[in-house]
């Protein structure tokens, strides 16, 4: 497996650009809580949930955030739901 040198790691994150307000407290909320549903983020955050489903769609666009895999229930409301996480640099 090719391995990155930590160095275009660092210039890959500074090239991307900053993140502010609501959409940072969703990132720094997945970061700290991976595999979390939106309902999760949403009661962690204390953020509205069609918010919370605006930012994690303009974090994935971003290349942010991406989807853990599979459906899998949400321990709040119990239904199969995609769950998210920090995409790393590579």
């Amino acid at each position: 497996m090719h391995k990155t040198a930590i160095t275009s790691r660092q210039a890959f994150l500074e090239f991307q650009p900053k993140i502010k307000g609501r959409k940072k407290q969703v990132y720094d909320f997945v970061r700290a809580n991976p595999m979390v549903s939106n309902r999760e983020i949403h009661i962690g955050t204390g953020i509205e949930i069609g918010c919370v489903t605006a930012r994690v769609n303009e974090l994935v666009n971003d290349d942010r955030l991406l989807k853990t895999g599979e459906k899998s229930p949400c321990p709040i409301t119990k239904k199969n739901v995609y769950k998210w996480e920090v995409r790393l640099a590579v």
